[in-house]
């Protein structure tokens, strides 16, 4: 299927008031977006969440979240990924639990590494609005990336960024500007670096855009 999500997490003198930007847009088909509705969880036990999805859904299929621990989130497909293992946890049902029972950005990644199982490979963009930490995690079958910092900014355009999982686990190819997830990369990179210490939620919005 085809991948074309574009995400962007910033923090501290990235942004105009020192805070965490979050955005991400799914270019999808107006169909699916017709179904698209903002889906509110609170439950007994955990944390009460925010998130874009479809009816009957129990995770954001369109990508993000927010929580009442204070943190947000949103992924990006990687794509031309190949490894499954049928044993192991689905994504939909490990993105639940993470994101109602994660106080911190570090139980949130325990929670999607235990039992990954390969399926819907996602490179993941999390923020904690209490510290300002931000982070980026990219799970493969065979492979993790995990990077975090507190002042600085990570980008998602399908292209992993973790070279074990692009190498091994996948045949994208960085150097090929023609393709999509490549060229969104490069912009991605191209208007963090012009906008540094002005990034506010009016310019999420046009970046997205």
């Amino acid at each position: 299927p085809k991948v074309s999500c574009s995400s962007f997490i910033a923090t501290c003198r990235m942004t105009r008031d020192g805070g965490i930007v979050l955005g991400h847009n799914t270019m999808t088909s107006y169909t699916t977006a017709d179904c698209t509705l903002v889906l509110e969880f609170v439950p007994q036990k955990g944390h009460r969440i925010l998130m874009q999805g479809s009816p009957g859904w129990i995770h954001s299929g369109t990508d993000f979240f927010v929580t009442d621990a204070g943190l947000v989130g949103s992924e990006t497909t990687i794509s031309g990924f190949s490894g499954f293992d049928e044993k192991g946890v689905p994504e939909f049902v490990r993105m639940r639990r993470a994101t109602q029972d994660a106080e911190t950005i570090d139980e949130w990644c325990k929670i999607m590494r235990a039992g990954n199982n390969g399926g819907y490979a996602n490179g993941w963009l999390i923020g904690d609005v209490k510290t300002g930490e931000i982070a980026r995690l990219e799970l493969g079958l065979k492979h993790v990336g995990f990077e975090r910092t507190k002042d600085g900014y990570f980008v998602g355009s399908n292209l992993a960024e973790n070279v074990q999982i692009r190498r091994l686990e996948t045949d994208q190819d960085e150097t090929d500007i023609r393709v999509s997830d490549v060229a969104r990369r490069v912009r991605w990179k191209q208007l963090m670096k012009e906008n540094q210490g002005r990034i506010d939620l009016e310019l999420a919005k046009a970046f997205e855009a």
